[in-house]
């Protein structure tokens, strides 16, 4: 019989279970990405969708990032809540990765909603590490720049389909800080 000490063992097992763990979201959002159903468009509060998704990312961060939202006046959008909230998550969670990374003191995400009679504008601006990678590269299924902090590369593909679905343009910049500035507008429909 062979003789393998705890320690090597309970390695082992740590790799394992954290492969498969690995595996199983990747699995999810390919799934997530390969049956993305058509929206379904319904008369939706905006600021209502980006509220519940800040306070759900704001307790995962504590006090180490602020978020802020510029508008609390009403804005609705002909659009599908549970496709836009996905939207929303993806983009507050890759800022926060960013700033993470960058171990930023007083990290700040701040999210600016702006209307005219033709469109509806979204900026989320972020003090991170930036985008080193053109957006053609970053919407790209596969593609990620956290291969190992294990994300999958299907985020944002999954944020620019729900975008473009729903209409809309969505682009990528650096802004003053060295951060990202995720910019999305939609028509009005």
């Amino acid at each position: 019989s062979i003789n393998v000490s705890d320690d090597s063992l309970n390695e082992c097992m740590d790799i394992i279970s954290r492969q498969v763990s690995d595996i199983g979201k990747l699995v999810n959002d390919f799934s997530n990405f390969a049956r993305m159903p058509k929206p379904v468009f319904k008369k939706n509060s905006i600021i209502t969708i980006l509220k519940s998704c800040i306070k759900t990312k704001a307790i995962l961060v504590d006090d180490d990032i602020k978020i802020k939202l510029d508008n609390e006046k009403e804005v609705f959008m002909n659009c599908d809540e549970l496709q836009l909230t996905q939207v929303f998550n993806n983009i507050l969670q890759n800022s926060i990765n960013a700033i993470s990374e960058k171990n930023v003191k007083n990290g700040l995400i701040h999210i600016s909603v702006k209307e005219n009679n033709k469109k509806i504008y979204f900026s989320f601006i972020d003090n991170g590490s930036g985008l080193k990678n053109k957006k053609s590269e970053l919407v790209e299924p596969y593609f990620t720049t956290r291969k190992k902090s294990g994300g999958t590369g299907l985020g944002l593909s999954i944020v620019n389909k729900i975008v473009t679905d729903h209409n809309g343009i969505l682009e990528f910049e650096n802004n003053d800080t060295g951060g990202a500035l995720i910019k999305i507008s939609f028509k009005k429909i």
